[in-house]
C-alpha cells in the first residue's frame, strides 16, 4: 500500500521525468517553429493561422500532463461545453475559454522551464556516478 502523493514506483517516476524531458524539448522546438514561422508569414495572413495553432497547443500539451497524472490524481478537462457544433463554435469556446489560456501558459512553461528541470534531476540523480 503507497501513501497519498508519492509515485507508485521509482522506476514509473524516472520515466516520467526521462519522456518529460523529451517532450519538452519537442514542444520548444513546435512552439519557437510556430512563433517565427507565424511571424514571417503574417503579411501574407498565412502566419495568423501559425500563431493561432501555437496558442491552441496547449490543449494536447495539457491533455497529455492529465494522462500522465491520471493515476496519481485525476484531474477533470476544464474547458467549457461547446454551444454549437461546428469549426466556428469550437474555435470560439476555446480560445474564449480560460482553460485554453491557462493550457497555453503551461504549455511555455513546460517546455522552457519545467522539463529542463526534469532533464537536469534525471540526469544528476539517475545516472551513475564516477568514483
Amino acid at each position: 500500500m503507497s501513501r497519498p502523493g508519492c509515485a507508485l514506483s521509482p522506476w514509473r517516476s524516472a520515466g516520467h521525468l526521462l519522456t518529460g524531458a523529451v517532450t519538452g524539448a519537442v514542444v520548444l522546438v513546435g512552439i519557437v517553429v510556430s512563433v517565427v514561422a507565424g511571424g514571417v508569414l503574417a503579411p501574407a495572413l498565412v502566419g495568423f493561422l501559425l500563431l493561432l495553432g501555437t496558442v491552441l497547443a496547449g490543449i494536447p500539451v495539457a491533455r497529455l500532463e492529465r494522462w500522465w497524472l491520471a493515476d496519481r490524481d485525476p484531474v477533470p478537462d476544464p474547458r467549457l461545453p461547446l454551444v454549437a457544433p461546428g469549426l466556428r463554435a469550437w474555435l470560439t469556446a476555446r480560445l474564449r475559454g480560460r482553460a485554453t489560456w491557462r493550457k497555453s501558459g503551461h504549455a511555455l512553461l513546460f517546455a522552457v522551464l519545467l522539463r529542463p528541470v526534469d532533464a537536469l534531476a534525471f540526469t544528476v540523480v539517475l545516472l551513475p556516478r564516477r568514483p
